[in-house]
């Protein structure tokens, strides 16, 4: 795996890998994917030291550092965070990493007073949860549910996101893209319905292609019972002190046995198969086998209460099982089933024959959900799968979860420590003083939390235990750290430093006016000690021989004030004494055997890096040097046959100091003018021409040598020389047999190989490769490889291949797997693909067209069943055995009369009144419920037409008369006219002081109000 490590900007500055050569690598590594929190953790450690020598690239391992990685086919990207997210010793540093923003994980969510009903991204907007992160929302299955919900104190944003998503009685996944560089692209928070065992799945895959079975990739299977909250009675109470004693509910289970039921006339829900199966054995009537629990809701109808319990029973009626299964050591990434791994919330089946019930049946056959997934690359000994019993319909995070999301948000709200001056924390001079207060707060309080105690250091040393003290420039030599610490209930909550610094006024710098160089050569490796101005010290580099074997620099560093001059004698070179002649070399960087040099192109970047070569802003001309970066020079070779080849050479930009000595191709202090590149030939590859160079390639004869000079031109008019040479081959030996066919398997085998098996019947070759009869195959160095033909363009009038033809533009094949036959055929703006089962007839068909959509079918002619689905862009039609159901922008048509949105939903409300009288309308689907209620104010008579009271999204489709009663006078009871124009006429007298009441409906085919 490779991590890419990145900076406080989401920048990539480094890389780890175990696999790429050179690269620093990593260990103690633990990877693991946790279904309920949506989120990941990653620890793992890396070395600082190798060979005694600290590694540069420590420099890019900090606290404040980021890592991002691919792993599974998904993308992550890590922040340290944990009570100890960064450990660091002499040797090593070590990360504890999770994938979620430090916002989430630190900010807190304040508290929330509301009493409407709202959807959930309103709860998200309301209280700021991700509206500042690079977090967006993707699936959201639960967009249209709305609920009320409030919260009384402040929590994490990560607790509170987890609270709201619950409410909505759903689960979720993170989900991160990189960049092709490795850095942050964006994060999408995918919102599921919980998983309910059934039909819903939730976060992962139902994988019914997978049973797991102890003893073959099972290794153990561990099981832990709780009975943790468990009842199976309730006494139920709705919201101001709603009853729901005159309802009456049943459920059923997959067998058609009553679980749970609600009798009418009793406040009390009752679980009977749970009460059967664990009977309370304490009460002292024994008739009373049920654990009791009351329970106050906040849900004002009946249908809401029966709800929640049935889903509060489905929790704790039966006890909770979480099973930790210790798979083989290839399972957690092995390829299963249908062919994928197993992934974090994924359901599968179970199966372990060492178990026994209470009925004496043999063997353990469970439905178990994936809820954690532990990997490591350097110790895969430690890879885990926990998995958890569903049954409940509860996702149960393993305890390392637990107590990981606990840390979190206990870390989340900590003391922030603050030091105060009331004079700076600068001296000149040695003169004055300054007084240091320590102040802590807890979480974003804006007031100060006192502390039991005060700790005061200075350097290290304690020197006071008090908030304040004072500290004055006589007893701060240039600099001093002062530092305390704040204790509560016997624990340090909360510590601040800061520098004290006492300047005094200086005098001028000392810097370099000027840098020279000499050289001498010497017959031994005893350093020179002649001085500077020794006659022997030349002033031009002279060259080495085989007597004056070593060549010595002296550098001459010159400042404005004394010492005036530092002198550095190194060795520059050692002249190599010939050895015995070597074998036959390989291609040199600038050359190919048997083909001339087209071209040669230099260009020149900056790079922060000396080690890793630069992939973007190569340009033509030398750009501006910023020291303490890398000057880096690409030239590529263009070869006549159409192939190149690239060399790279880098130098170092100095920061302020004594200059560096001169690099290949340029000087210290001085800018490259111009480049120059000319060519020569000649018979010797040792030795440079002396003439005959040209701006062109020129031919060059098998045998002898294309040199290259380079020319680099500087700003302060000096220049430099550089050379390569290539040798052109000569025509070389006679090489290996390219291609064998035979209807045996080589003998001798060499890398590139190729092979036609020209047997009749599939072999299976030495490295265990099946070999297919006709077929071709090439050798890899270890294994037989198939040999593959790829081509821009094929012409030619029709094509055939095995199971499949290509004839005039129409491609067509068969195929055949068990019972199971089919064909698919690809034509002009269509795709038919149909298959069929030999022995129960079934056929399954699909068609998709540009124009005409897409559709599916299903036929089972022994038992006369069919299905089958269209799409096209404006229908959705669905149709099971000729009964039809559709969807399009006019809206749906149904088999059945079963509606969109539950009929009892309130919609929209509104209420108008006259004279005194209250009338609410409530919008539910295509009905308009209106009650009445108060007093008239005044009398009304005489058929008053009141207009625009009723507003859009509550009008009838017809003039609708609606009637009314006066309580206690039924003579004078009448009816309004609810009008499609917004208006009512009233049909009747009404006395003042008459009670209006009454509830009735009416139809509307209004668009449904905002």
């Amino acid at each position: 795996m490779l991590i890419n490590v990145l900076n406080g900007s989401l920048k990539k500055v480094a890389i780890l890998s175990n696999e790429l050569p050179n690269a620093p690598s990593y260990y103690n590594d633990e990877f693991h994917d946790y279904l309920e929190q949506g989120a990941t953790t990653f620890s793992f450690t890396v070395a600082k030291v190798i060979n005694n020598q600290l590694q540069d690239y420590t420099q890019f391992l900090s606290d404040q550092s980021y890592f991002s990685f691919r792993k599974n086919g998904r993308d992550y990207l890590m922040t340290p965070s944990s009570e100890q997210s960064v450990h660091e010793t002499s040797t090593e540093i070590s990360f504890f990493c999770v994938s979620l923003d430090r916002e989430l994980i630190n900010e807190q969510a304040n508290s929330l007073a509301n009493t409407a009903s709202h959807n959930i991204q309103w709860y998200f907007d309301r209280m700021g949860l991700i509206s500042r992160t690079k977090i967006t929302i993707g699936i959201n299955e639960v967009s249209n549910l709305t609920r009320v919900i409030n919260y009384d104190a402040q929590e994490s944003k990560l607790s509170r996101l987890i609270s709201v998503i619950n409410n909505f009685n759903a689960e979720f996944d993170f989900v991160t893209t990189l960049n092709n560089d490795g850095s942050l692209g964006t994060v999408v928070l995918n919102i599921y319905k919980e998983n309910d065992g059934q039909n819903i799945q939730g976060v992962g895959t139902k994988r019914d292609d997978v049973r797991l079975t102890f003893g073959k990739n099972i290794e153990d299977v561990e099981v832990d019972v709780s009975d943790d909250g468990f009842f199976n009675a309730a006494y139920m109470t709705g919201a101001d002190g709603f009853s729901w004693k005159n309802y009456d509910f049943s459920y059923k289970n997959s067998d058609g046995v009553e679980e749970f039921y609600k009798r009418k006339g009793s406040e009390i829900a009752y679980a009977p198969l749970s009460a059967k199966m664990f009977p309370s054995q304490l009460k002292t009537d024994k008739g009373d086998i049920w654990t009791n629990s009351d329970r106050t809701t906040e849900y004002k109808n009946a249908n809401d209460m029966w709800g929640y319990i049935v889903s509060q029973f489905k929790q704790y009626a039966y006890k909770q099982i979480t099973y930790t299964v210790t798979p083989s050591s290839t399972l957690v990434n092995q390829l299963i089933g249908d062919g994928r791994p197993l992934q974090k919330g994924d359901t599968v089946i179970i199966q372990d024959d060492n178990y026994m019930d209470i009925d004496g049946n043999v063997g353990l056959i469970l439905s178990a959900r994936v809820s954690e997934i532990i990997t490591s690359d350097t110790n895969p000994a430690n890879n885990k799968i926990v998995f958890s019993n569903y049954k409940k319909l509860k996702s149960e995070a393993s305890s390392d979860i637990k107590a990981i999301v606990s840390q979190l948000v206990n870390d989340a709200t900590p003391y922030f420590a603050d030091i105060a001056t009331s004079n700076g924390v600068q001296f000149k001079n040695g003169t004055g003083s300054t007084t240091l207060s320590a102040h802590i707060y807890k979480g974003s309080a804006t007031t100060e939390t006192i502390a039991d105690s005060y700790e005061w250091s200075k350097d290290g040393t304690v020197v006071a235990n008090v908030q304040e003290i004072i500290v004055d420039a006589s007893g701060v030599a240039n600099k001093a750290v002062y530092s305390f610490k704040a204790t509560i209930a016997g624990k340090v909550v909360a510590n601040q430093s800061v520098t004290i610094t006492n300047v005094d006024d200086g005098t001028n710098g000392r810097s370099v006016t000027n840098v020279s160089q000499k050289w001498r050569l010497t017959t031994t490796t005893a350093t020179p000690t002649q001085a500077w101005s020794d006659a022997g010290w030349l002033t031009t580099q002279p060259t080495t021989t085989a007597t004056n074997k070593y060549l010595w620099s002296i550098t001459r560093t010159t400042f404005n004030l004394a010492p005036l001059t530092q002198d550095v004698i190194e060795q520059k070179a050692v002249y190599g004494d010939k050895g015995d002649k070597g074998d036959t070399g390989n291609d040199g960087r600038a050359g190919k055997d048997g083909v001339g040099l087209r071209s040669t192109t230099v260009t020149y970047t900056i790079s922060s890096s000396g080690t890793v070569t630069p992939t973007t802003g190569w340009t033509s001309q030398v750009p501006t040097l910023v020291k303490g970066q890398y000057l880096w020079t690409k030239t590529v070779w263009n070869y006549s046959d159409g192939t190149s080849e690239s060399g790279y050479t880098v130098s170092y930009i100095a920061k302020d100091g004594n200059n560096g000595n001169d690099g290949i191709a340029g000087k210290d202090g001085v800018g490259i003018t111009a480049t120059t590149i000319t060519y020569a030939q000649s018979t010797s590859g040792t030795t440079a021409p002396s003439s005959g160079w040209t701006s062109t390639v020129p031919t060059v004869a098998a045998g002898s040598y294309l040199w290259t000079k380079t020319v680099w031109t500087y700003t302060d008019n000096t220049s430099e020389t550089g050379y390569s040479v290539s040798k052109f081959g000569e025509k070389g030996d006679k090489g290996d047999q390219g291609k064998i066919v035979s209807d045996t398997e080589p003998t001798t085998r060499f890398k590139g190989l190729t092979w036609k098996y020209s047997g009749t019947v599939d072999l299976t070759a030495s490295d265990r490769t099946v070999i297919l009869s006709g077929t071709e195959y090439y050798w890899s160095g270890t294994h037989w490889i198939l040999s593959e033909i790829n081509a821009h363009n094929i012409n030619g009038d029709n094509l055939s291949v095995t199971n499949g033809t290509f004839t005039d533009g129409k491609i067509k094949s068969t195929w055949n797997s068990g019972a199971a036959s089919g064909s698919t055929e690809i034509e002009n703006s269509h795709i038919n693909m149909s298959a069929t089962n030999s022995s129960s007839k079934v056929t399954n068909s699909l068609g998709l067209d540009i124009q005409q959509g897409f559709g599916m079918r299903w036929t089972d002619p022994a038992s006369n069943q069919s299905r089958s689905v269209s799409l096209d862009y404006g229908n959705l039609a669905f149709d099971r055995n000729g009964v039809a159901a559709g969807l399009n922008f006019d809206g749906a048509n149904l088999s059945s009369s079963m509606p969109i949105q539950a009929p009892n939903t309130i919609v929209k409300s509104t209420q108008f009144s006259v004279s005194g009288i209250g009338i609410r309308l409530d919008r539910m689907m295509s009905f308009v419920a209106v009650t009445f209620s108060g007093r008239a104010s005044s009398t009304i008579n005489n058929s008053p037409t009141i207009i625009n009271v009723l507003p859009d999204g509550f009008r009838p489709i017809s003039p609708y008369s609606i009637d009314y009663m006066v309580p206690g006078n039924t003579a004078n009871n009448g009816y309004i006219y609810f009008n499609p124009d917004g208006s009512i006429r009233i049909m009747a007298t009404i006395n003042s002081g008459y009670y209006i009441r009454g509830t009735r409906f009416y139809i509307t085919n209004d668009v449904y109000p905002s």
